[in-house]
């Protein structure tokens, strides 16, 4: 009676096969959903607001917003990002990228962080405002570093006490690594072409080429071609902007092709008036700059330095080619010294040329001449 008590308490076969069925069914269905959310987690960051989030986390700067309009985010396929848009809070810093491409899927990126490989970037647009304000905190926890290629590039540098642009590029290709040293963050940039035989106008003789060689500031007349490359960029990345700018290291060429100036710019003018009052002869009215000539340049203590500009006034006479080297300050201040040949050749041989100082800042600017009397005697 006992075993056959039990054995009506037991379920029937069929019934335990059921529910193992049934459960079986349910751990299929859960790990089915589960397998799909895994493959299509990526694709939901892609295409949502989410990606957005991750950008900003990823760049971990409270001073900076990220957005973009796409992103391709495989799991074995390199990721991808198409309409990349950084804007600083303060309103003076602004990037927008066509496309952003990565060399290797995003859990790759995270296994090899900080370093994230190699990036190309398609057509960025660089806008940047000066004075920057202070940089916000960068998080120390991340402190990605890449190389990136960079095809087409565009940067427009404005100041507040400037109309025109400090610096304007456009259509520029170039390689960028940013990489952690001694002192923080650096950016360099490897040697490259700014601009090849490019015309020289009033507008292109702005800050830019008028921080190199000073007697291109303002000027109001201007006919030639110049070609402009550098050697060696870095940037310190994560500082404030007077640091930035003591810390920053700059070093290139500037060539002058057969470049004619109206001598209106306020240097030109205090020396051109100068020699034409030693040679007793009308100040001149043309600066011509020696065909082909070579300007080298470099930053170095906040300053940058330059030599190898050689010009003359072909108006007082035709064989008078000056030399100029020195450096400009970031307030635009002078300290250059100019090299001027005595006409007197047995003078010239015996003595050297005149040495002029030239002080003061390029709006106005301070000439003092050693020896200036006997300069044609």
């Amino acid at each position: 009676m006992r075993s056959q008590k039990e054995k009506t308490q037991q379920p029937p076969s069929s019934d335990k096969q059921k529910l193992v069925s049934k459960r079986v069914r349910w751990l299929w269905t859960g790990f089915v959903l589960l397998a799909l959310v895994v493959v299509f987690f990526p694709t939901i960051i892609g295409r949502t607001g989410i990606r957005d989030r991750l950008i900003n986390r990823v760049i971990a700067a409270p001073n900076l917003s990220a957005s973009t309009q796409g992103a391709s985010l495989g799991w074995f396929s390199p990721l991808a990002v198409d309409g990349l848009r950084i804007d600083g809070k303060q309103k003076r810093f602004r990037v927008k990228v066509e496309s952003v491409a990565a060399d290797r899927s995003w859990p790759r990126l995270l296994t090899s962080s900080p370093d994230l490989g190699k990036i190309s970037v398609e057509r960025p647009q660089v806008w940047l405002d000066f004075p920057l304000g202070e940089p916000g905190a960068i998080s120390p926890i991340l402190s990605p570093t890449f190389t990136a290629a960079i095809s087409d590039a565009a940067l427009l540098v404005q100041h507040d006490q400037s109309d025109d642009p400090l610096i304007k590029i456009d259509g520029v290709d170039l390689t960028v690594h940013l990489r952690d040293s001694e002192q923080g963050m650096l950016l360099t940039v490897d040697p490259f072409d700014v601009y090849k035989q490019a015309e020289l106008t009033p507008e292109s003789c702005g800050r830019l080429l008028g921080m190199i060689t000073p007697s291109l500031e303002d000027a109001a007349e201007i006919e030639g071609a110049f070609s402009l490359s550098l050697a060696k960029l870095n940037v310190p990345i994560g500082i404030s902007e007077a640091q930035m700018m003591q810390r920053m290291e700059m070093q290139g060429e500037l060539a002058l092709h057969q470049v004619s100036i109206a001598t209106e710019n306020e240097l030109l003018q205090t020396l051109a008036k100068m020699v034409a009052d030693v040679h007793q002869k009308p100040a001149p009215a043309q600066t011509r700059v020696v065909k082909d000539a070579v300007i080298q340049f470099k930053r170095q203590d906040g300053r940058l330095h330059h030599e190898g500009l050689r010009f003359g006034f072909p108006d007082i006479d035709p064989d008078l080619v000056i030399k100029a080297y020195g450096s400009v300050g970031v307030d635009r201040s002078l300290d250059a010294y100019l090299e001027i040949p005595r006409l007197d050749h047995e003078k010239h041989e015996q003595r050297g040329p005149v040495l002029c100082h030239v002080t003061g800042t390029v709006s106005n600017p301070q000439l003092s001449a050693k020896d200036a009397v006997s300069y044609t005697h």
